[in-house]
C-alpha cells in the first residue's frame, strides 16, 4: 500500500481524506484510552468548547460527541433541533453565516445536515474545525472509523477479512464503511443489497480501484456463513437528504431473507462478528444481544472513544 505516512487532521469531512496510516494510529490512540478508567483520562479539553449543530435528528452521533467533549473535560453548546437556530426559522439564515457564528464562539463544530457536501461547505467557510456528523446521503466518516476500529480489534485487522454489508451501499454508513476498506486489504466485501437495487458505480469504482473483490448475495445466512463480520443496516431508509422524517418507514417489515436472528445465527453455524450503526428496526432480532459477536451496544462505547480521540486531533489538544 502506498501513501502510508500519518496525515495530520485539520477536519473530519470524508474518509478520502483519511489514510491507513492515519486510521491505524487512531485505532490504537483509541485502543490505549478504552482500555483506561475514567479518572485515569486527562482533561485535554478542559479549555475547549465543542459546538454542536445537528439539522437532523441523532442519537448516538450527537451524545457520543457531547459525552467525548465532557469525558475529556471540555464544554458543550449547540442544537439537536435546527427549528430552534434562526437557520430553521423565517430567516433561514444560510449554513456559512451560521458556521461562521457559532465558530467565534467554540473550539470546534460537529455538524450533521441532510445536504450532501454541507460538511465541506462548512469547513471551507468556518475558522476552527468541522466534523462530518453525516451530510445527506453522503458520508458519515466518524461512524465509520468507530466500527471499522471495531472490526479490526475484534478480528486483528481488516487485511485478509471478509466483510458483509447489509442494506443499501449508497447510504452514508456504508459508503465511508467501503472508501475506508478501501485503504487496506480485505480478502473480500460481500453485499446484501435491498430488493431491485443496484450496487452504485461511485461504490464499483472504489473497490476496483482499490483491487478489492466483492460479490453479491441473495440471503443474509449465506452472508453469514462466510463473512468475518457483518454490518447491516435497516433495508427501509427514510430520505437521509431531507430536513424532516416523512414517516415511510412505519410498519414496514424486512424480508426473511435479510433478517438476522439468534436461530440463523446457530444454525449457520456463523462466528461472524454483527455490527448495526444504529437505529435498529426487525432487520436485527434482539434475540441476538447477548450472543459473544453481537456488538451493536459495543459500538456505541467504541464510538465515544474514536471521538474522544478526533476530537483531541483537531483540536491539537493531546500535544
Amino acid at each position: 500500500m502506498m501513501d502510508q505516512i500519518r496525515c495530520p487532521i485539520q477536519h473530519v469531512i470524508s474518509m478520502k481524506d483519511i489514510n491507513r496510516a492515519t486510521m491505524e494510529y487512531l485505532f490504537q490512540r483509541a485502543t490505549n484510552i478504552s482500555q483506561r478508567n475514567s479518572t485515569e483520562i486527562k482533561r485535554t479539553l478542559r479549555h475547549k468548547k465543542l459546538g454542536v449543530m445537528f439539522f437532523q435528528p441523532s442519537t448516538r452521533t450527537r451524545l457520543s460527541f457531547e459525552a467525548a467533549a465532557l469525558g475529556l473535560g471540555g464544554k458543550v453548546l449547540g442544537f439537536a433541533d435546527a427549528r430552534m437556530t434562526r437557520s430553521g426559522d423565517f430567516f433561514k439564515e444560510s449554513l456559512e453565516d451560521a458556521v461562521q457564528v457559532v465558530g467565534r464562539m467554540v473550539d470546534c463544530i460537529v455538524m450533521r445536515h441532510y445536504e450532501p457536501g454541507s460538511s465541506e461547505r462548512a469547513s471551507q467557510a468556518c475558522s476552527v474545525p468541522v466534523i462530518n456528523g453525516g451530510d445527506g446521503s453522503n458520508e458519515h466518516p466518524t461512524q465509520a472509523l468507530s466500527d471499522l476500529w471495531t472490526m479490526h480489534t475484534h478480528l486483528g485487522g481488516l487485511d485478509g477479512v471478509r466483510v458483509g454489508l447489509v442494506g443499501d451501499a449508497g447510504t452514508r454508513t456504508l459508503r465511508s464503511i467501503v472508501i475506508g476498506l478501501s485503504k487496506f486489504n480485505p480478502k473480500e466485501i460481500l453485499f446484501l443489497l435491498p430488493p431491485s437495487t443496484e450496487l452504485p458505480k461511485n461504490i464499483i469504482s472504489i473497490l476496483s480501484a482499490a483491487g478489492i473483490s466483492y460479490q453479491r448475495y441473495q440471503d443474509i445466512s449465506d452472508v453469514l456463513k462466510d463473512a468475518d463480520a457483518v454490518e447491516i443496516l435497516p433495508i427501509h431508509l427514510p430520505n437521509l437528504e431531507s430536513s424532516k422524517d416523512d414517516g415511510t418507514s412505519v410498519n414496514l417489515v424486512t424480508p426473511d431473507c435479510y433478517r438476522i436472528t439468534k436461530g440463523k445465527i446457530i444454525h449457520t453455524n456463523s462466528s461472524a462478528y454483527i455490527l448495526h450503526p444504529g437505529p435498529r428496526l426487525d432487520e436485527l432480532s434482539r434475540d441476538t444481544d447477548l450472543l459473544p459477536q453481537a456488538l451493536f451496544f459495543k459500538q456505541v462505547s467504541n464510538g465515544v472513544f474514536m471521538r474522544m480521540i478526533l476530537l483531541e486531533e483537531v483540536m491539537d489538544a493531546s500535544k
